[in-house]
C-alpha cells in the first residue's frame, strides 16, 4: 500500500514541478539574444522563488518526515510485501 502511495505521488505530484524547474534550467542557458538575456532571467528567477523553491521545498520535507517516520517503525521506507 505504501510503495503506491510513494509511486503516484512521485508521478502525480513530485514530477510537475521537477520537470517545470528542468525546463527553467534548460531555458536558462539556452543561447538567447543579449538583450533578451536580462528579462528572462528575471521573469525565471520570479517563477523560481515565487512558484518552484516553495513546491518543492513543500514536497521534499514531507518525503523526509516519511522517511524518519519509517525508520522508527520498520527499517525501509516500504516493504518488499507493498509491490
Amino acid at each position: 500500500m505504501r510503495y503506491r502511495h510513494y509511486m503516484y505521488y512521485a508521478e502525480e505530484s513530485l514530477m510537475s514541478p521537477i520537470q517545470v524547474q528542468l525546463i527553467m534550467n534548460a531555458l536558462k542557458i539556452a543561447p538567447i539574444p543579449f538583450f533578451l538575456e536580462p528579462i528572462t532571467r528575471f521573469i525565471f528567477s520570479k517563477v523560481s522563488a515565487q512558484f518552484l523553491d516553495q513546491e518543492l521545498r513543500i514536497y521534499f520535507r514531507f518525503l523526509e518526515d516519511q522517511l524518519a517516520s519509517a525508520q522508527e517503525q520498520e527499517p525501509f521506507l516500504c516493504r518488499s510485501g507493498d509491490i
